[in-house]
């Protein structure tokens, strides 16, 4: 079992390990790692991007099996796909490139959370 504290204080969630193939074909099985979820996203975000895609389809895969994410998001998520895809096959939108996109989501997290902790 990996260990994941989930917020300092708190009871460590066991984890079932899950051995992964590397590029360097080397899986870490068995050993306990205690990390915060700051320090989990710190680690995933020091990532390259297609790493952090991965890691986030991974996490998203996971939850959706558990159940943690309902039917009814899920449906809702399909349709506003559709919906989005729809609209651009119409000519009712365009597309931004995604480095612009990913600049500007940044952007707004960054002025977001500038605003929850004012210095």
């Amino acid at each position: 079992m990996v260990t994941l504290a989930a917020v300092a204080g708190e009871k460590p969630l066991d984890l079932p390990v899950v051995s992964c193939e590397t590029k360097e074909r080397s899986s870490f099985i068995g050993v306990q790692i205690m990390l915060s979820r700051e320090d989990v996203l710190e680690q995933v975000l020091a990532l390259p991007p297609a790493d952090q895609a991965y890691v986030a389809d991974c996490v998203e895969q996971q939850l959706s099996a558990d159940g943690i994410v309902s039917p009814d998001v899920a449906e809702a998520w399909s349709q506003e796909i559709d919906r989005r895809i729809a609209a651009y096959d119409r000519g009712e939108t365009t597309a931004v490139d995604f480095d612009v996109a990913v600049n500007h989501l940044r952007q707004a997290i960054a002025e977001h959370r500038i605003g929850r902790n004012p210095q």
